[in-house]
């Protein structure tokens, strides 16, 4: 069987894999960004785009924040002007969530098609590899081998991780003071990241 090809979807994933943090947030976000950022520099005067807003009735809760602290008073104005106008009721999904939400899929579909290839498992293994929600969904979506190898890496991870955090915890104890601590030191903020999803914005733990 021929393997799949390298494509725009795969680079963008090899550029994260190796870096702290879910690599399919960072890229979830990136595209929720792009959505954003398109719909205020290019379409905002496009009534046809604002008459497909007005059918979704507008933006969730942490979306209409990031368009509020961009700061663009003008195409704010014509966007909400417009879903007060003629909002749906009760809302539908966010557009920009569902845009992450589909380069989320995107990235999971790339991750497991690739995975068994040499050069993009030593990429995941160097990185923080997938949060708990966004493995969920590679595995609901993608059987094959490639997932169950997935699935064991991150099975050897989780209980590292448990470890580190143990050991920070046996760490304070008194009788332990003095000792340099290692990886164990930010196990409690890969955990928090591994559980909940996200990545360290400065990029580094």
């Amino acid at each position: 069987m021929a393997k799949p090809g390298r494509h725009l979807d795969f680079f963008a994933l090899m550029e994260e894999l190796p870096r702290p943090g879910c690599p399919v947030c960072r890229l979830a976000d990136r595209a929720e960004h792009r959505f954003l950022e398109v719909l205020f520099y290019e379409h905002i005067n496009d009534g046809h785009v604002r008459a497909r807003l007005r059918e979704t009735g507008g933006f969730c809760r942490r979306h209409t924040q990031a368009i509020l602290e961009a700061g663009d008073a003008l195409g704010s104005s014509l966007l909400f002007g417009d879903l007060l106008r003629g909002g749906k009721q009760p809302p539908g999904p966010c557009p920009a969530c569902q845009a992450g939400a589909e380069a989320a899929r995107r990235a999971e579909r790339c991750l497991l098609q690739h995975f068994l290839e040499p050069d993009v498992a030593a990429a995941y293994r160097a990185g923080g590899g997938l949060c708990r929600r966004h493995l969920d969904e590679a595995m609901r979506s993608h059987r094959s081998a490639a997932s169950q190898q997935l699935l064991e890496v991150e099975e050897q991870r989780t209980r590292q991780l448990a470890a580190e955090c143990a050991e920070f915890v046996a760490k304070t104890d008194y009788r332990r003071a003095g000792e340099p601590l290692g990886r164990e030191g930010t196990a409690w903020r890969r955990a928090a990241r591994k559980l909940g999803g996200g990545y360290p914005l400065d990029g580094a733990e």
